[in-house]
Order: C-alpha cells, then sequence, then structure tokens
C-alpha cells in the first residue's frame, strides 16, 4: 500500500512563464558569418553535415609523422561486471611495465566507479573531471609520467598535449583505454589522439559490453541475438574485426538519428531565420540612422498604403466606413465622406491622400514637441537631437515589446504544429504557412503601434524651481488617538477604501509615540502615567493595577 503525503506550503508565488526575448540556432549563428573555416582532427565523420548546413568541404590533411599507435581490436563482454573485471586486469598487467595508462570514461559516475575499484585494488591514479577543473591541465600533462594512472572523462583535459616521461617511448608509449564505446566516432578518434603524438609509440583499446547503452539500444538484434545464443565462457572476451564494424555500424545509426534532430531542428529555424533577418535589419536601420523622424515618417505612410489596399480593395461603401473609422483610430486624422466617397479614385489614390495628411499631422505633432523641449533646454540645448532620439527610443521599444509577443506565438505554433501530422499533413509546411500569416499580421500591428505611440507622446516639462527649491521640513502635528474620530472619518462619505481621504493636509503627519497608562511616567517620578503627569481626573476612582 502507497501512502503520499503532502508537500509542505513553501508559499512561493506562482508567476508567468518565461518570456523569450531572442533566439537562434547555433547554425544559423554561424551562417551570419561571411567566412568559415576550422581545423580539429575528426571532422572526416562528419564531413557530409558540413557540406550539408554550410557548404564547406573537409580536407584531410596527413600527419607531419607517420602514426605509429597500435589499435587493437575490441573487446566485448556480456555483462559489466565482467568488462570491469577485464579493465582492471589490464591495467594492473600494463602498469607493472611501468607503462603510463589513460582511462576514458563517459561520465563522471563512470569515472568514480572505477575509482573506487582501483581504490579497493590499491592502484594509484588520478581522477580528473569537472571537480579537479582548477587542475585540469597539470593532472593531464602528467599523464604520460612513468607508471601514471588517470581516469579523465571525455570532455575533461581536451587541448592539454600529453608529454612522454623519459624512458617511457622505449616501453611503448602511452596506452589509452576507453571504459566503453561512445555514441560518436569523434569522441573515440579523440581519445585514441591522446596518445602517440608526433611520432611517439603508443596504443589503445576499447572494453565493451552488451550492458552499455549503445549496445542495448542501436546494435544489431541479429548480432546480440547471436552473442546470447553462443555466450562464452565467464570472463571470456568476444574479439573480432567483423565485431568492430558492427560497432560502427552501430555508431553511423546514432549520428544519422542526431543529425537528422539536428536538421530537422534548423529547417523550422530556418523559417524563423528570414523573420529575424528582416526585423534585425529594420532594426539597425532605427539604431544607425542619423534621422529616425524620416524612418518614422516613411513607416507611417507604408502602412496607411498597405491598409488602403487592403480595406478599399472591395470597393464597398461598408469597406470604405471601416477604412475611415480605422483611419481615426490608428491616427487622430478624420478623412470626409467627400475624399472617401469621390468617384474615379483607385484604392491607391486615396491611401496617399490619407498617408499625406497623416505624416503631415505627425510633422506638426513633432514640431509642436520640438518647441516644447526648446523652451526648456533653452539657446544651449538642441531640441532637434532631443526629439530624434526621443522618436528613436519610442519605435525601438515598440519593435522590442512586439517582437517578445511574436515569438511567444511562434513557439506557440511550433508546439501544435505537429498535431497536424494526425490529419496526414506534413508539419514543416504547416509551420511555414501558418508563421507566414502571423509575421504579416505582426508586422501590420508593429506599424500601427508605431503610429499610435508617436501620436500618444507628450513631453511634459516640470518648472525649475521644482527642482531647484529645497523641500520644507514638515510640521509636527500632535494628534491625540481618539476611537470616535476614527469611526466618524469611517463613516465619512470622503473615505474611500483604499483612496487618500478628502481634505488631508499634502504633507506628511508626524504623530509622537503615546504613553500607555499603566508605563512609567516619562518625568522621572517612579509613578505611573496615569497617576502622575497623565492625570486628568478621570480616573481617580480606578482601582489601581
Amino acid at each position: 500500500m502507497a501512502f503520499i503525503l503532502p508537500l509542505k506550503q513553501k508559499k512561493v508565488p506562482i508567476q508567468r512563464e518565461t518570456q523569450t526575448y531572442a533566439t537562434i540556432t547555433l547554425q544559423n549563428y554561424f551562417r551570419m558569418y561571411e567566412h568559415l573555416a576550422g581545423m580539429t582532427g575528426t571532422a572526416i565523420t562528419e564531413a557530409h553535415e558540413f557540406r550539408d548546413i554550410y557548404k564547406l568541404t573537409v580536407l584531410q590533411i596527413p600527419t607531419y609523422k607517420p602514426c605509429q599507435r597500435d589499435d587493437t581490436n575490441d573487446e566485448m563482454y556480456m555483462t559489466e561486471r565482467e568488462k570491469y573485471g577485464a579493465i582492471l586486469k589490464e591495467v594492473n598487467e600494463i602498469h607493472g611495465k611501468g607503462r603510463p595508462i589513460l582511462l576514458g570514461t563517459e561520465s563522471v559516475e563512470v569515472s568514480e566507479k572505477l575509482s573506487r575499484l582501483f581504490n579497493l585494488n590499491r592502484l594509484e591514479h588520478t581522477v580528473l573531471n569537472a571537480k579537479n577543473h582548477t587542475r585540469e591541465a597539470e593532472i593531464i600533462a602528467m599523464a604520460g609520467q612513468r607508471g601514471a594512472i588517470t581516469i579523465a572523462t571525455n570532455m575533461a583535459g581536451r587541448g592539454t598535449d600529453i608529454k612522454l616521461g623519459p624512458d617511457v617511448a622505449s616501453l611503448g608509449g602511452l596506452h589509452v583505454l576507453g571504459s566503453t564505446r561512445h555514441q560518436s566516432r569523434r569522441i573515440d578518434r579523440q581519445l585514441r589522439g591522446r596518445s602517440a603524438r608526433l611520432g611517439d609509440p603508443g596504443s589503445s583499446k576499447f572494453y565493451i559490453s552488451l550492458e552499455d547503452p549503445l549496445m542495448r539500444l542501436f546494435a544489431s538484434p541479429s548480432l546480440t541475438a547471436w552473442l546470447q545464443k553462443f555466450r562464452p565462457p565467464e570472463g571470456e572476451p568476444i574479439t573480432a574485426t567483423i565485431l568492430n564494424k558492427s560497432i560502427e555500424t552501430a555508431q553511423k545509426r546514432v549520428e544519422g538519428r542526431n543529425y537528422t534532430i539536428r536538421k530537422h531542428t534548423l529547417e523550422y529555424d530556418d523559417v524563423m531565420n528570414k523573420q529575424r533577418q528582416e526585423i534585425y535589419s529594420f532594426r539597425n536601420e532605427l539604431l544607425h540612422t542619423p534621422a529616425p523622424i524620416d524612418v518614422a515618417i516613411d513607416t507611417v505612410e507604408d502602412m496607411i498604403l498597405r491598409s488602403a489596399e487592403q480595406f478599399l480593395s472591395h470597393h464597398t461603401d461598408e469597406a470604405k466606413e471601416q477604412f475611415r473609422q480605422w483611419l481615426a483610430t490608428a491616427a487622430p486624422i478624420g478623412l470626409d465622406e467627400e475624399t472617401l466617397h469621390r468617384p474615379g479614385l483607385s484604392p491607391q489614390e486615396v491611401g496617399k491622400i490619407a498617408a499625406e495628411r497623416v505624416s503631415d499631422a505627425l510633422r506638426e505633432k513633432l514640431a509642436f514637441e520640438r518647441r516644447t523641449i526648446a523652451q526648456a533646454v533653452g539657446e544651449g540645448g538642441d531640441p532637434e537631437k532631443i526629439i530624434q532620439e526621443m522618436v528613436r527610443s519610442i519605435m525601438i521599444r515598440t519593435i522590442d515589446n512586439l517582437w517578445q509577443h511574436h515569438l511567444l506565438e511562434m513557439d506557440h505554433l511550433r508546439s501544435d504544429v505537429h498535431l497536424r501530422a494526425i490529419g496526414q499533413k506534413d508539419p514543416l509546411i504547416e509551420f511555414k504557412h501558418e508563421a507566414f500569416h502571423l509575421f504579416d499580421a505582426f508586422t501590420m500591428h508593429l506599424r500601427e503601434d508605431m503610429v499610435k505611440s508617436l501620436f500618444k507622446f507628450h513631453i511634459l516639462i516640470q518648472p525649475e524651481q521644482d527642482f531647484l527649491a529645497q523641500p520644507e521640513e514638515p510640521e509636527e502635528i500632535e494628534l491625540e488617538h481618539d476611537r470616535s474620530f476614527t469611526s466618524e472619518m469611517e463613516e465619512s462619505d470622503q473615505f474611500h477604501g483604499d483612496d487618500e481621504p478628502q481634505g488631508f493636509p499634502a504633507t506628511p503627519i508626524h504623530v509622537e509615540a503615546r504613553v500607555g497608562r499603566n508605563a512609567p511616567c516619562p518625568c522621572g517620578s517612579g509613578k505611573k502615567f496615569k497617576k502622575c503627569c497623565g492625570n486628568d481626573g478621570s480616573h481617580d476612582d480606578e482601582e489601581t493595577a
């Protein structure tokens, strides 16, 4: 029987979900560079991805000196326990010869498990993982000394050359052991590449078990069935060249699956990337232009022309009335009936007339605000620069706010569009169609909000004396607590809950602390306050507490 215990209430307020301010994939981020290049020792396995995503070719360059590393066949065991026993036996044998050993693991947990195993067998070793990041370079640099045993995760120590100690090359160099095959061939090759650098001798070997994630999830079912049918004796490894090919096939299958996931993510982000490029190019234009007012007027005229064409394309009186009402809402400009219903005027001509009136009104509005600024700053100021920066700030803020809302809608669309597959529709194609309509509505809404913001903002100049005058000290007023006064205020029509009661002074009121009746009198007589300075004759008949 299971019992569910209620969690203790933490009284943590529920907050809204996190808001995405900007998003981009690494692939599209790298594509923003004019030139792409790089150098690595393991890029040949991902050559097709570099070609498909970045249009880059991978050129394989021969090593400076011939590689003398001895890469032996993998050893496979049926269970993980047998594998760890074989690793311990191999380490004891190689360590007895004085050769340094680098044991690579796939996680910190495996490193700690092998460390405990070595401690039980009194093998002195060093563990290199994220916990020892401060000594990472020092530990990995000493891994090539005589008799050294180093356990390292795949991400630890990369970029540091392992130099062999004296006489280590004559013993056979650094011996690399892999505790498992990884899901990517690049990681295995990076581990092998730790030994036999620049013509030095070295060797490598990997240990695998059927309980490893790679073999359990991605190995060939026929291989697994064959191994279970012809199970070798306890502790005896299975070593064959065909086994290495089977493991490499499983790794290719995993790499292909991961590449498909990355490519699928990129296909969706390519749709967002086109929108991102358009909106950020407009935003950058606003940021760097010396005359944002000109950009604002162009934006207003473009919005009016597009809206007129959209509303008046039906050529009906109802559509004309809708356009007139929309224009009065978007900008404080009215379009007279004579102009709107004038025969022979096309929607483009009506939109041009409306755009000219709105842009003229905006110029007059900005000119008025410019004169207000000039009165405030005087002769030494630059009102033109100030009004330009204010218009820039208003438009940039409008873009940022609406773009965040658009990103949230796109996230919801991407989550919901996969359900279209139930109706035998391609989710990616459906996402492209819906994203186009959302972005079209976003751009129109953006222009409308810009126009409304430019017409609504107003500059208020506070009088100079309000800035320079020192605030007067508030007068201290003694108020004696009276319950009748409180009850009268609560019943009065001037008391409105959270609102400030009318008739109260605007300056703050300081109320001195009131001495309690039974508290010692502050005069120092030693009597209670009600029997001394606080005795007004009303408490003479009370019993002394």
